[in-house]
């Protein structure tokens, strides 16, 4: 099994020194090692071994006799032992020993610390507190339910939604985006993920509300065992090759620091002719480029008095891969032409940046793939795509989300809280 598993490895890490390759090997040791190549390492695993390991994310495997452990199947049983079934999925940890409690601050918790441990735990890496205090300013709170561990206070599990409206064929809908959901190693394959979850959603949504949620590949499984339902999936579009362009081609282009309330008129009526979207004005946009540690560049096209369109840049260096990285994170135009007009602008950014490659992020059915087509854009073969699900208690909105025209659904990677 040693030598297929290195096969997986130099799949996805072809430079990878095979005088290195060892059980005690930390997989975080390997060079170019990221939250995207683990997902890669998982995908060339089912590919050589010819399984399927979609319920059994890498998250926990620090090493490589964890991955072999991992491939055997051994963790699932050494640590599932009898399980009880709830409905909808298996309940393999003692419900009585977990407390799940709700706060709309992290200050809530009297100890940011250990938060942001937990934080660190499930996803490997530190974050700043501040980027989780960003999700309380946009409308004064962020739903957190966290789970702990009675007798050891231990914070195991969290899942977090987040207040936002929508346009949903035709109504103006309230609801929360999914975002910030894991457990800690210990309770991976156990239930807790959709215990949590169905907690959290059965305790925030209300009648008539929907989510949202972008989970990646490994996740949509587990989301939809509590009744998500999946809409479509997310492409990414890049390009490494720009072209130059003369002045005149931006002259109804204006670079702003913020949006202005002139905005609204053009974002809320692009968002009413959508079957779902979320719902943006000036607030929401400005709420969005103030993530801390990001840099955001800004445009309206305007016609005369008229805005018809917006576009947000993201210049981001990969220091991993020394890369230097040009994001559209979120874009609007009233027409193809003011689109292309858009795009072209962030080309011509990447350009005198010297970035390596722009990419921007689009629903599989929306109309503005075939404008990114014509602008010399491809579809990503190494990015991976993302599911797009959506959640509702109430029957109305279920059975109206099999109806959705994926052509009228716009989203972008600003909706994604990540970029």
């Amino acid at each position: 099994m040693d030598n297929k598993l290195l096969q997986a490895v130099k799949e996805v890490f072809p430079d990878f020194d095979d005088k290195i390759f060892s059980p005690n090997l930390e997989l975080e040791a390997i060079p170019d090692w990221d939250s995207m190549n683990s997902i890669n390492l998982q995908l060339a695993l089912e590919e050589v071994f010819q399984k399927d390991f979609a319920d059994a994310p890498l998250n926990g495997e620090d090493t490589v006799s964890d991955l072999m452990i991992f491939i055997k199947g051994e963790k699932a049983e050494a640590e599932t032992g009898t399980g009880r079934m709830s409905e909808k999925y298996s309940i393999c940890f003692d419900k009585d020993i977990i407390e799940i409690s709700f706060i709309d601050k992290i200050s809530e918790l009297g100890d940011t610390q250990k938060f942001l441990s937990l934080i660190k735990e499930i996803y490997k890496r530190d974050f700043p507190v501040e980027v989780y205090q960003w999700y309380e300013l946009l409308n004064g709170t962020n739903i957190w339910a966290v789970a702990r561990e009675k007798d050891s206070d231990r914070l195991v599990a969290i899942y977090g939604l987040l207040q936002m409206n929508f346009f949903f064929m035709g109504d103006e809908v309230d609801g929360y985006l999914c975002h910030n959901t894991g457990v800690i190693h210990q309770y991976e394959e156990k239930g807790l993920f959709q215990y949590i979850g169905e907690t959290a959603l059965n305790q925030t949504l209300k009648d008539h509300m929907l989510a949202l949620g972008f989970p990646n590949r490994f996740a949509v499984r587990g989301h939809k065992k509590i009744g998500w339902q999946e809409v479509g999936e997310m492409h990414f579009y890049h390009k490494r090759e720009f072209r130059k362009f003369q002045g005149s081609e931006f002259e109804r282009v204006y670079e702003v620091s913020e949006f202005k309330e002139e905005i609204n008129e053009f974002t809320l009526s692009y968002g009413r002719k959508t079957d779902f979207s979320i719902r943006k004005d000036h607030s929401f946009l400005n709420w969005r480029i103030s993530k801390p540690n990001h840099d955001y560049l800004c445009f309206i096209y305007r016609e005369g008095n008229t805005i018809q369109g917006y576009m947000i840049f993201k210049f981001y260096l990969d220091r991993q891969k020394n890369h230097k990285k040009g994001h559209i994170i979120d874009i609007m135009a009233e027409s193809k032409e003011i689109y292309s007009i858009l795009i072209r602008k962030a080309e011509s950014l990447s350009n005198s940046m010297n970035v390596d490659i722009l990419n921007v992020w689009v629903f599989e059915k929306n109309p503005l793939t075939e404008t990114l087509s014509r602008e010399g854009f491809s579809k990503s073969d190494t990015d991976y795509d993302y599911s797009t699900l959506l959640y509702s208690h109430e029957p109305s909105i279920q059975g109206r989300m099999g109806g959705l025209a994926g052509e009228k659904i716009y989203l972008s990677l600003a909706d994604n809280d990540v970029f």
